[in-house]
């Protein structure tokens, strides 16, 4: 199992395997569901007059991003 593991990280299977993933989601049709989660309200802050909205958009877009470019530019 360790070796399996160890293979897949070192050939990127799992991200082949989640583009592979990503796509057939784009591409299934199914818009709704793809909305229904991505608009998901995990939580929210209030500052003053100013109220955002904690979401799976904001989480990916916003964050995970951020995060993936600050490892990839190390």
């Amino acid at each position: 199992m360790k070796r399996t593991w160890n293979a897949l990280m070192e050939y990127s299977g799992l991200l082949i395997a989640g583009t592979v993933l990503a796509f057939i989601w784009a591409n299934w049709g199914n818009h709704e569901l793809y909305a229904h989660l991505t608009e998901w309200q995990i939580g929210s802050t209030h500052e003053g007059s100013d109220h955002h909205v904690w979401n799976a958009h904001f989480i990916v877009n916003g964050l995970l991003m951020s995060l993936f470019f600050f490892i990839a530019a190390k």
